[in-house]
């Protein structure tokens, strides 16, 4: 039974639970895994471009999973992008301290376009990157030469 499957009354017990101040992360997630599954299942609106999760919409402070949309940005991000909050914000989040210079963004970035391939135009992809490629793509330029 999906969340789509459920009664409006049952659906507001759903929206109660996820918003008390006393449910955990983990109960929010598995609350959300139930939104998750139906967004799949019904398959509306644009598909994530890197998770391949319909996105589903539920208010909150931050992306608790894969296909989690919480905010009107987040929203108007995934028709630019084609990510869904939670991979956009896994993206473009700030490395911690110990990560060093643009390396984590050069690898998301490189495993995405592994991903997608070569893409010229939207949506049109004309081929795949081997690692190699990829890699040497977001190679840190040398500054000597």
């Amino acid at each position: 039974m999906g969340y789509q499957d459920l009664t409006e009354a049952e659906r507001s017990k759903v929206r109660e639970k996820f918003y008390d101040p006393e449910t955990t992360r983990e109960k929010r997630i598995e609350l959300l895994t139930m939104m998750q599954n139906s967004a799949d299942e019904v398959k509306m609106g644009r598909q994530c471009q890197r998770c391949h999760h319909y996105p589903f919409f539920a208010p909150h402070e931050e992306a608790l999973l894969e296909g989690h949309v919480y905010s009107q940005a987040g929203m108007d991000e995934l028709q630019i992008s084609g990510y869904c909050e939670f991979c956009f914000d896994l993206v473009t989040k700030e490395p911690d301290e110990e990560t060093r210079g643009d390396e984590w963004k050069q690898r998301a970035i490189a495993d995405d376009i592994r991903e997608m391939g070569e893409v010229m135009g939207p949506g049109t992809v004309v081929r795949q990157l081997s690692d190699e490629e990829a890699r040497a793509l977001f190679a840190p330029k040398d500054e000597s030469e």
